[in-house]
């Protein structure tokens, strides 16, 4: 279908009030009465730039390409015609039309129409939107009218009376106004809102409009400020679930439900809107219109308007939320077919299908911002960061072009969301505490928590702890304790996970508690499933490793009832972790094993470099150090791939390992110095601490000068600084640090020099024994806690160097 041109206008309806009554007693008097509206009109309209679109028997339909040229030229008319023995009744709106040869089209005019209807005879009456169009602080006197439902078209309208001037006051009264004016609930600071996906009436085929539709309205609305609306995924399981609508608004403690309908008959729409008030379920406000293909990007705006409007917000306050996305019909349902393939995608050929159709959306109207950010958005999932950030940086380029501050803010958004997937933490940071301005500027009190929750999990990665928790903590205080959204859930996760990596597993136990709590009330078993996971490994930490992997393999079974291919490989990865920590190598070895040809069926490269990086871990818990290096090399280039520093570092840190053991010392300087430097690069400097204590081996096996041996004890030394409770390996570390300062102690010259470092040795050696003693309590069964013992190369280490440390300090 072609695409008629569109253009954003003034439209003004006139009518001479009386008129039928009028013809009914003289029909040469109402005539002469229309030839004198027709004389003063035709002049003032050639006065204020109007165009006369077409004479409707006693009225008009004209436009002008600026509102405040419309109202001047509609009170010039009502001066001009005062004093007569017949009034007019004059209404204008704003809006894009659709421009045919001899006429426009569209919404906007036949609001004009109704709003011409309403206005006070001898008067003016004007829309809100008509006044938001002039710009601040030039619109005319005006007097408030309400705001009135216009039935049949799916809209509520604020009307104004235009006042006149001292000498030429206008009526401001009118009587079709006295009775009806809508009164909606305005007293709530902070709605709290469900809307649920338009029933789609139609056949099934149709239903991408419903689901698209609803997906942008929610995204929409929730940007608006001062206002909650529940997350679409949160609203779409809960109503598997729970069933009604009803329910579903229960469980999500909001005050208000939206419901609605959608048919698509030939060329047109039947749609339909109601919103409620919880718990009693008072109806608000319902509507229900017709809308030509045509106008199928207004839709979504339209409701929006509405909603907004009856809840007492300021529809007009952000610019983006309650406009037409595209004038392009067949682009904007390319579009919707688009987001309702990739959002419920079954497989990758609905990827591959939703960026062919964004891709000819795009190309029919390369300005549709909705289409370019979600075109970044699948170029970021799937890999393809440098596309993505090309595409989302164009995007904010025509968003702020626009003024279209909520598509800027969710193109933000998404430009951290690439960076922070490449592992590029402190930009990515940097562009939430962006993405945090703007949606404070904008009320938008989802966005702001939104972005602290980013801000913190960026600093959680950079290991900067205690500022990632004033962040978790700030997203928490935005909506209070009684929200229950996925948002809400995913920061106590956060929030978990950093005190984890703070080593306070008690608190980090705590608020992944909350976590599934929350999940568990949203029947999000996805999340319940990822809780397990991160529930496992904290039990594996505490060596309650029989917990660990019941938690996970519990979570494995949920992710295959979910048919979730990825989350049952994640889990398989994490029981192969569990079982090698135990010294299981068999047992790892198959669930990697399974892990990386499910990954390979997947073809997820991010999931295949973690699973290569553990299947080379094993080989070198083996001792197989050539093959653990090809592996660590093979995960290295995945990482450097999918541009993930973090991922990067660490496999650099492991390839140097393997290299000291296969004896190719300066290929793991190389190697370990390249892995510190990134990890300082991405602000987690904390984490050098394995790297660091692996380089000072490096540099002592490398040779007896003084300089090798300055240089280790200075890499040492700052191992030694950083190194905490809670460091990641830290029993490993402890071993590692107590034979450099041993190796450092029979190289130093100095008797007293000698003796401090040998003092450090015996300290770390002790110390790396208590830990392990510790650990090795909590494993419950004989077999397992001999084979934790024996079967690991690092802890038959620690405990011939204290056993050897015993008999010195009983026989000196």
């Amino acid at each position: 279908m072609s695409n008629p041109d569109r253009a954003a206008l003034a439209v003004m309806f006139t009518d001479v009030v009386g008129f039928t009554s009028l013809m009914e007693m003289s029909e040469e008097r109402a005539l002469e009465v229309l030839r004198s509206v027709r004389e003063v009109q035709s002049r003032l309209l050639e006065e204020h730039g109007g165009r006369l679109v077409k004479e409707l028997g006693d009225g008009s339909l004209c436009t002008f390409p600026s509102a405040s040229a419309a109202v001047r030229c509609a009170r010039s008319i009502q001066e001009k015609l005062s004093g007569r023995d017949f009034i007019l009744r004059i209404g204008i709106h704003w809006g894009e039309v659709i421009l045919d040869e001899h006429d426009v089209l569209g919404d906007p005019v036949n609001v004009a129409s109704r709003i011409q209807g309403l206005a006070p005879p001898g008067g003016v009456c004007v829309s809100g939107e008509l006044l938001q169009s002039y710009g601040p602080g030039r619109r005319p006197g005006t007097r408030p009218l309400g705001l009135r439902k216009l039935k049949g078209l799916g809209r509520l309208v604020e009307l104004f009376a235009v006042l006149g001037t001292g000498r030429r006051p206008l009526p401001v009264i009118s009587p079709r106004l006295k009775e009806g004016t809508e009164s909606f609930v305005r007293s709530h600071e902070l709605p709290s809102v469900a809307v649920m996906p338009l029933s789609n009436l139609g056949p099934s085929n149709d239903d991408f409009y419903a689901y698209s539709i609803s997906a942008d309205l929610v995204s929409d609305l929730s940007r608006a400020g001062r206002i909650l609306v529940s997350p679409l995924s949160d609203v779409l399981r809960l109503k598997r679930v729970v069933g009604s609508a009803e329910l579903v608004a229960e469980r999500l403690r909001v005050g208000f439900l939206v419901k609605g309908t959608l048919w698509r008959k030939g060329q047109e729409f039947q749609l339909s809107i109601e919103l409620l008030e919880l718990p009693a379920g008072k109806l608000i406000w319902t509507d229900n219109w017709m809308e030509d293909w045509y106008e199928l990007p207004a839709i979504k705006g339209k409701m929006a308007d509405g909603l907004l409007k009856v809840l007492g917000l300021e529809r007009g306050a952000i610019t983006g939320i309650t406009d037409s996305e595209t004038a392009r019909s067949g682009a904007y349902e390319d579009y919707l077919r688009a987001s309702e393939l990739y959002w419920r995608k079954r497989d990758s050929a609905d990827t591959g299908r939703a960026l062919q159709l964004l891709e000819r959306a795009l190309e029919s109207d390369p300005r549709m911002l909705p289409a370019r950010i979600l075109l970044g958005t699948i170029y970021s999932e799937t890999g393809f960061h440098g596309r993505a950030a090309d595409t989302l940086s164009a995007a904010c380029d025509m968003a702020l072009e626009k003024g279209d501050r909520a598509a800027h803010l969710n193109a933000l958004n998404w430009i951290g969301i690439n960076l922070w997937r490449q592992s590029r933490y402190r930009e990515a940071r940097n562009t939430f505490l962006r993405t945090l301005r703007l949606a404070r500027s904008m009320n938008d009190m989802a966005g702001e928590a939104r972005s602290l929750s980013n801000i913190g999990l960026m600093d959680s990665n950079m290991c900067n702890y205690e500022r990632a928790l004033d962040y978790l903590e700030q997203a928490l205080s935005i909506s209070g304790t009684e929200d229950v959204s996925s948002l809400r859930a995913n920061t106590l996760c956060n929030i978990g996970l950093t005190r984890w990596h703070m080593g306070d597993n008690s608190l980090a136990l705590e608020f992944y508690g909350k976590a599934m709590e929350l999940y568990e009330v949203l029947e999000d078993r996805n999340g319940m499933a990822y809780m397990m996971r991160n529930l496992g490994i904290i039990k594996r930490n505490l060596g309650l490793y029989g917990e660990a992997l019941d938690l996970t393999w519990k979570a494995a079974g949920i992710y295959e009832e979910l048919g979730d291919r990825l989350g049952r490989c994640h889990s398989l990865n994490s029981m192969g972790n569990i079982s090698m920590f135990l010294g299981k190598y068999g047992e790892a070895s198959e669930y990697y094993g399974e892990a990386f040809v499910m990954a390979k069926e997947l073809d997820d490269k991010w999931t295949l470099g973690i699973v290569r990086t553990n299947l080379g871990n094993l080989a070198a818990a083996r001792g197989e150090y050539r093959e653990a290096l090809d592996l660590h090399q093979e995960a290295l280039e995945y990482c450097r791939l999918l541009g993930d520093i973090e991922g990067e570092a660490e496999n650099l840190e492991l390839i140097g390992a393997d290299h000291q053991k296969l004896g190719h010392l300066n290929d793991a300087r190389s190697a370990l110095e390249e892995s510190i430097s990134l990890m300082e690069e991405i602000g987690a400097g904390s984490r050098t601490v394995l790297p660091r204590t692996r380089l000072a081996g490096v540099l002592l096996d490398s040779g007896n000068s003084e300089d090798s041996t300055a240089a280790a004890l200075e890499q040492a030394s700052l191992a030694e600084g950083l190194l905490t409770a809670d460091t990641s390996e830290r029993t490993v570390i402890l071993c590692m640090l107590s034979k450099v300062y041993a190796e450092l102690a029979g190289r130093s010259p100095e008797e007293a020099e000698g003796s401090g470092l040998a003092g450090r040795s015996e300290s770390f050696l002790r110390e790396a024994h208590r830990c392990l003693m510790e650990t090795v309590a909590t494993i419950s069964g004989a077999e397992s806690r001999r084979t934790f013992l024996e079967g690991i190369e690092s802890h038959r280490e620690i405990i011939a160097a204290y056993m050897v440390l015993g008999t010195e300090e009983t026989h000196p």
